[in-house]
């Protein structure tokens, strides 16, 4: 099960959960019907002049996990396996953030750990909920997990944050990155799987342009020639949504990843996934890695039973290596 957590007292002021309260009642009681019932079922903008010098990293501050549910791990961790690959390595791949939808994230850190070459730098990407703040932002300080710290990549932050053709679009913005549950709730799962890599985290916001998501793709390859390095695109795709809006949403979301078409994809909004941004920066950074494919290597489609019909929420994994695994759809009801 791994060592016991540390304990640690935040000196970070109290951090609103507006994130979850936002979900509400469906939320809540999806999340209490998940762990009795699914839980199976789930093993599943143009200035273009430099930024100033980088403030010198403090290595004793760390964002905290807020988000972290030690139930929910320890059911996703004992329930998870690993995806097999035939040749080459996972490269990057999709997540869920949502709390009891996190066995996915356990099998894909439990494959990328299983891999023969160390990953020595995680590159999370993941949306910003409250479309507050620069169209990218990034954190220079790493988190504080039950499992131990998770260092700060000071040079890959560096290099996204310095970059040209992004300027100004790209801010540090610890306050914002570490409220949102879309990369916090992910930090403890990738240092209790990986415990010696270093992480680099940003958000998007919906304001990040296709340029924008370009050049960042550009940086995060460049680092990722320099060493190894795993990109892990925290999205939820479609959710809250009658159950036939999902299925329908679902297959146009496929398709325009299947076929490339980044502007469409941009185009969508919430009701499909809540980061086209994300999904895009991950497309055209697995596009720059030579035999790099693309490949649904799990879908989940939970049903929610609601007085006016049935609530869908639908959970990937794309996976970006050549996978020999077989795709698994798998629909339950929450009755």
């Amino acid at each position: 099960m791994g060592p016991k957590p540390k304990k640690f007292a935040s000196k970070n002021k109290p951090v609103s959960t507006c994130g979850f309260k936002a979900a509400g009642r469906v939320a809540a009681r999806l999340a209490g019907m998940v762990s009795a019932v699914c839980l199976t079922a789930l093993l599943v903008t143009g200035c273009a002049s430099k930024q100033p010098p980088v403030q010198a990293l403090d290595s004793e501050a760390y964002l905290m996990c807020h988000h972290f549910q030690r139930e929910t791990f320890e059911a996703s961790d004992a329930l998870a396996e690993s995806y097999e690959f035939e040749d080459g390595k996972l490269l990057a791949a999709t997540s869920p953030h949502f709390i009891p939808a996190m066995t996915f994230t356990c099998k894909i850190l439990k494959t990328v750990a299983a891999q023969d070459t160390p990953c020595q730098t995680v590159i999370v990407i993941a949306p910003g909920h409250s479309g507050e703040g620069a169209p990218i932002m990034i954190s220079d300080l790493g988190w504080r997990t039950p499992w131990g710290d998770l260092v700060v990549d000071e040079r890959a932050t560096q290099a996204i944050y310095r970059e040209y053709p992004l300027g100004a679009k790209v801010q540090i913005d610890r306050e914002r990155i570490e409220q949102d549950h879309s990369a916090s709730a992910l930090m403890p799962y990738i240092k209790y799987y990986l415990p010696d890599v270093q992480i680099v985290t940003v958000l998007l916001n919906r304001s990040a342009r296709l340029e924008d998501l370009a050049a960042l793709s550009k940086v995060i390859a460049e680092i990722a020639a320099q060493k190894e390095v795993f990109v892990l695109a925290s999205i939820d795709f479609s959710h809250y949504q009658p159950y036939e809006q999902t299925l329908e949403r679902d297959a146009v979301t496929e398709r325009l990843i299947t076929a490339g078409d980044t502007q469409a994809l941009k185009d969508l909004d919430g009701k499909n996934l809540d980061s086209p941004e994300a999904m895009i920066v991950l497309m055209n950074y697995a596009a720059r890695r030579e035999g790099s494919e693309a490949k649904i290597l799990e879908k989940t489609i939970l049903r929610e039973a609601e007085p006016n019909g049935r609530i869908g929420y639908s959970y990937y994994v794309w996976g970006f290596g050549e996978a020999k695994s077989e795709r698994h759809d798998t629909a339950k009801d929450l009755v």
